[in-house]
Order: C-alpha cells, then sequence, then structure tokens
C-alpha cells in the first residue's frame, strides 16, 4: 500500500469540500464493512503522521489539494491526528453497534 496514494484518495474523495466529520461518515459508509479498506485507511493516516514528523513536503501538499489547507507540517500533523480520533471514534461505535 502506497500511503500517499491512499491519502491522497481519502482527501480527495472523502474529505474535499466537507467538514473532517462529514468525509469521516463517508470513509466509514465503505470501511465498516471492507476490514482491509479499514486498515488502509488507519495506515496511510499513521504514515502521513511519521511524514509530517520528518517534515516531508509531500503530505502539506496532499492535504492543500483537498479543500483543505495547511501553512506547515506541524498543522497537518494537527489535522491528521483529527482525523484519526474523528474516524476511530465513529467506526468503533458503528462496529460495536452490531
Amino acid at each position: 500500500m502506497d500511503w500517499r496514494k491512499t491519502l491522497t484518495d481519502i482527501f480527495a474523495g472523502y474529505l474535499n469540500q466537507d467538514t473532517l466529520e462529514e468525509g469521516v461518515r463517508g470513509l466509514l459508509f465503505v470501511s465498516e464493512d471492507d476490514p482491509v479498506f479499514h486498515q488502509d485507511i488507519i495506515q496511510a493516516i499513521d504514515d502521513g503522521l511519521q511524514a509530517a514528523s520528518r517534515d516531508d513536503p509531500k503530505v502539506l501538499e496532499i492535504i492543500n489539494r483537498s479543500g483543505y489547507q495547511v501553512a506547515t507540517t506541524h498543522e497537518a500533523c494537527n489535522m491528521l491526528l483529527e482525523l484519526r480520533r474523528l474516524y476511530l471514534d465513529e467506526y468503533n461505535k458503528r462496529t460495536k453497534e452490531c
């Protein structure tokens, strides 16, 4: 799995013009029944966080191509941490309801 492609797909396809919360709902529509996609999402976010911690400008590029804008890798890191938290909170709620 290429984290750059998956993270690009997440931001372009699910988060583009929506709030993080709305984007997470879109992600969950697919991932709650697809454990492989769920793991790919988490892995891409985690790899993006690692890249941001290394000041990798690719993370900024990926996020800034979407409807979101970040100026620094620190801002990118904060956004990815919030995305991860929202996603996992909602994923855990939905998968425990079954």
